[in-house]
């Protein structure tokens, strides 16, 4: 006997095609990603760095060369490798995680950013501009720190 209303008859040629493919999923499309072109202008603009404290130029002008930029960590990269806290432990901080974020930049010299962007194993510091503009070297500070922002 055969079953009824399943097209399924063992007489019925190209039968067992047709269920297989009845039963398999189509692949979707990747999505499009839309051009230059084709994309609509931005509705806001994006917002600026928070300015540091003091303006962050020093005397030379030395932190305008990258302008204003704050110091951050790529906190959700952080694998714990203490390089930072080490360094010091006023600016960075680990969060209940286990991972570092700068609590307070202005909590030592930019030269501390600076080192812990160099050491970081990771390479997540982002040690941004000087916010003490009468800091010793500041110049070349901000010179090594200009890879890292």
């Amino acid at each position: 006997m055969e079953p009824t209303g399943l097209g399924l008859s063992a007489g019925s040629p190209g039968t067992e095609t047709s269920a297989r493919t009845a039963a398999a999923p189509r692949p979707v499309p990747p999505p499009v990603r839309p051009t230059e072109e084709s994309s609509p202008a931005p509705a806001e603009p994006e917002p600026e760095a928070a300015a540091p404290i003091d303006g962050g130029a020093g005397a030379d002008g030395a932190a305008g060369v990258d302008g204003d930029l704050e110091a951050y960590i790529d906190t959700e990269l952080c694998t714990t490798c203490n390089e930072c806290i080490q360094i010091n432990p006023k600016i960075f901080v680990y969060n209940e995680n286990k991972q570092a974020y700068v609590a307070d930049a202005a909590a030592g010299p930019f030269r501390d950013l600076v080192k812990a962007a160099e050491k970081c194993s990771a390479k997540i510091i982002h040690p941004g501009s000087p916010l003490d503009p009468s800091e010793p070297g500041l110049a070349g500070w901000v010179e090594r720190a200009r890879p890292f922002n």
